[in-house]
């Protein structure tokens, strides 16, 4: 599942804070010819104040997760490239759909793509390479909100970033 053109950056590792609602997120991604390939989100142990001072002096892949979490980017059209099965990247692209600000819960998603099990689609959600850029946190359960693979808490943030919690 390939989203928009390669940018031209050096591939490998790139990692820094992002400040989000006072608090901090660890941002560890990985860049492959010219295509965000993974990220990996933890809250830090301290909050890191106001963005701009917060990690890298520089971070296009900051700036752009910036403008993906205030709205002003949508998710499509950063590069990026998420490898996984078939059945995992008809999910995720169904993520896609799902506007900003809003949830729908692990049955709908399994309707809305027509799988008949919720539980798959959770599985699905776990191994996606790029939370944010492919929003599963958007996803919640019936009865709660269900897990994230970057943490609980940083699912919580998130949905709280987007005005849901």
């Amino acid at each position: 599942m390939t989203y928009c053109g390669p940018w031209t950056l050096q591939d490998g590792p790139e990692a820094f804070h992002l400040a989000l609602l006072g608090s901090c997120l660890d941002v560890n991604a990985m860049w492959e010819g010219g295509y965000l390939t993974r990220i990996d989100l933890r809250l830090c142990g301290d909050a890191c104040g106001t963005g701009a001072g917060c990690g890298l002096a520089f971070s296009r892949l900051r700036d752009i997760l910036e403008a993906v979490l205030s709205g002003s980017v949508r998710c499509g059209s950063i590069p990026a490239k998420a490898r996984g099965s078939k059945f995992q990247t008809k999910v995720w692209a169904a993520l896609l759909s799902i506007p900003r600000g809003s949830v729908i819960t692990y049955g709908q998603l399994a309707d809305m793509i027509g799988c008949a099990s919720p539980r798959a689609i959770g599985q699905a959600l776990g191994a996606n390479p790029l939370p944010i850029i492919i929003p599963c946190h958007r996803v919640v359960g019936a009865d709660g909100l269900g897990g994230f693979s970057c943490g609980i808490n940083v699912k919580r943030l998130l949905l709280r970033s987007e005005g849901i919690m």
